[in-house]
């Protein structure tokens, strides 16, 4: 009787973990319709975010539980105009695409709000000279002010070492350009090991929804002080 319960409890794990993977993967797909149409409404404010998978919400249960969003919505409450976001970011992008595809688009836009979050996907194979040309290369080209994420924390393993390092390039280069640095390692590091069940997605690679709460947070504790009710009809563009 005993296994037999706890080989149904298994099975029903293995199931709801299969299940979650498959929405995780299909939302790859579903998930950059949803910030296609969001683009097409207009707004007062514009919130330009670049990135890879993460800055779509891939892992989230929905594109508005996504970081993005979460940033929009505290955006138009705190200034009190209707926000349009522009989200360039591309699952699987590493800076190279940041540089080829997402800058220039950038371009077309006059932007009060830039967020940068890149990196995940150039530390699967992580050469510090060509990360720091490519995020150098990208940063030169932001808006001064630009918001930019340092680095996610891997937690173990060669990919935390190459994580170290990108994050120490980030931070160097960031303020080098006068960026304001978002200190996404040190936020998702005090998590510690249990964020690995409580925050990441069914792929152990992508954030959850709680995950992009905590990435929303740290942007927003950086974005929030310079913004103001006050300034909101007559803001300076970025």
């Amino acid at each position: 009787m005993f296994w037999t319960t706890v080989g149904i409890i298994g099975a029903i794990v293995v199931g709801v973990w299969a299940v979650s993977l498959f929405l995780l993967r299909r939302s790859i797909k579903t998930f950059p319709r949803y910030w296609k149409t969001l683009a097409e409404q207009p707004g007062e404010f514009v919130y330009v975010a670049l990135g890879d998978s993460a800055a779509q919400g891939i892992g989230a249960i929905s594109p508005k539980r996504s970081y993005v969003s979460q940033i929009a919505r505290e955006v138009a409450t705190q200034t009190g105009q209707s926000v349009r976001v522009i989200n360039l970011s591309q699952s699987g992008a590493p800076t190279d695409d940041v540089m080829h595809r997402q800058l220039p688009e950038l371009a077309k836009y006059n932007a009060d709000l830039v967020t940068l979050a890149i990196g995940g996907n150039d530390i699967k194979r992580f050469e510090a000279p060509k990360f720091e040309r490519n995020i150098r290369t990208i940063i030169a080209q932001l808006p001064k002010g630009t918001f930019v994420a340092d680095a996610p924390y891997f937690m173990h393993g060669q990919w935390e070492k190459n994580a170290q390092q990108m994050r120490e390039i980030t931070q160097r280069v960031s303020k080098e350009y006068g960026m304001r640095v978002v200190p996404l390692y040190d936020e998702i590091k005090r998590d510690g090991w249990q964020a690995m069940f409580t925050s990441y997605g069914a792929d152990w690679f992508h954030p959850n929804t709680r995950g992009y709460t905590v990435w929303y947070r740290t942007f927003w504790q950086e974005i929030r002080p310079t913004l103001s009710s006050s300034s909101a009809k007559n803001h300076d563009k970025i």
